[in-house]
């Protein structure tokens, strides 16, 4: 491992705390990093930063971005835009490529909004108008606000999600469905009536349009088939942490008994097939990488991370980290977050061909370069890893009965 303990480019006013890192997020080949801090004078005042970090060539800073008076609530990035939410429902977007601080684009919104981004274009759902609106980015690279339509129901809970293409609003009180497509740009309504039974927290996409996974107030899951609309949903059973990327979804239940093994129930919902992965202790947090091949699981007791290959359930790799706030994967990288730390390995999985030659071309860990970061980070080269080796843990594939499974009447695992 090796630490960059070096200070940012722009200096910082002397009187900015410590960078903590509250939220962060995987947008391509971006990590985003949030801090949350307050500083207290006279008078509270709130401050906060997002900086966007490029972790392929060098784990280099791009943008660093300061707002005062309010604290950023949320950050996402279309092409080589960010947009950065902020608490009182200011929207600003920033040019990544050029690493201006100056914002290209302002608005505000008089009621609390959710963005989805897609492709070109950032989603914004208005809760108190019920409305839906997108800023483009034009081939010039200007961000332009676009009305787009009015909802036919109130959407206060904000409870919506992108599938494959489309965008799924649910109306508050469950009686619908909105389906936006946003490559036609035409809008649908399904009817849920009598459907939606129990208190929807969460609704997720997959990469099909027609499927969406309800995660209710009980913590237990559902698979909706929007197409079809067959009623009842098929049952995932409960989790009390979980992930879910592309048509993979994997799920972990706190273990009640005193059994020394817990399960991890994975699921791959394209090809209907449901596996478990055994591990020896407890699970803390689990994520799966960008296209789900790969399951990265915390122990809750020893603190080790233990990395899976989930097509034939295989452990092929651990690693000891304390002190792990969040971790997040892309196809090749797994991102992890300390308090005031990034953690960045590469995904190396020994099974891939010239896996050997793609490593030598990471940067090297010794390398004496005035790299200048904002905040410390680490590079874990995949030698730093624990010997690869297999254990006892398998992946037992059942596949999906539809006599068990699909008319409803039973949980799965």
């Amino acid at each position: 491992m090796m630490k960059f303990p070096l200070t940012t480019n722009v200096s910082s006013p002397p009187s900015l705390p410590l960078f903590d890192i509250s939220k962060f997020y995987i947008r391509n080949n971006f990590a985003i990093t949030i801090d949350g801090s307050i500083l207290t004078a006279l008078i509270f005042l709130f401050h906060s930063r997002v900086i966007v970090w490029s972790f392929i060539n060098g784990l280099t800073s791009v943008l660093d971005i300061e707002l005062s008076d309010y604290t950023i609530v949320y950050s996402t990035i279309v092409l080589s835009y960010l947009l950065v939410l902020d608490s009182n429902n200011n929207v600003y977007i920033y040019s990544i490529e050029t690493g201006v601080k100056q914002c290209l684009f302002k608005t505000i919104f008089d009621s609390s909004v959710y963005i989805h981004s897609f492709e070109e274009s950032f989603y914004i759902l208005d809760s108190c108008h019920s409305t839906l609106s997108k800023i483009v980015i034009t081939a010039d690279g200007n961000p332009t606000l676009i009305y787009l339509t009015e909802l036919k129901f109130e959407y206060k809970t904000m409870i919506s999600t992108v599938t494959q293409s489309k965008l799924a609003i649910l109306a508050d009180n469950y009686s619908s469905l909105a389906l936006y497509d946003m490559v036609t740009q035409t809008l649908e309504y399904i009817s849920t009536a009598d459907h939606l039974l129990y208190d929807i927290r969460k609704i997720y996409g997959m990469t099909n349009n027609a499927t969406i996974i309800l995660h209710d107030n009980t913590n237990h899951f559902r698979i909706w088939n929007t197409e079809t609309n067959v009623q009842p949903h098929i049952k995932l059973g409960y989790a009390d942490i979980y992930d879910l990327k592309t048509d993979r979804f994997v799920k972990y239940k706190r273990n009640t008994t005193n059994g020394i093994h817990h399960q991890l129930v994975t699921y791959d919902l394209n090809r209907k097939l449901r596996g478990q992965i055994t591990i020896k202790s407890k699970c803390d947090k689990l994520c799966l990488n960008e296209s789900g091949t790969y399951l990265f699981v915390i122990d809750k007791d020893t603190r080790q991370l233990y990395m899976f290959r989930i097509e034939d359930g295989k452990q092929i790799g651990k690693l000891f980290i304390e002190n792990i706030r969040e971790i997040r994967a892309t196809n090749d990288y797994l991102i992890i977050s300390k308090s005031n730390t990034l953690l960045v390995t590469m995904i190396a999985d020994p099974k891939l061909e010239n896996i050997h030659k793609i490593i030598q071309t990471l940067p090297s860990r010794s390398e004496s370069d005035t790299v200048r970061q904002s905040l410390p980070l680490i590079t874990i080269k995949p030698k730093d890893w624990s010997e690869y080796y297999c254990t006892e843990t398998k992946w037992i594939i059942d596949e999906f009965s539809s006599s068990k499974i699909y008319d409803g009447r039973s949980d799965i695992l």
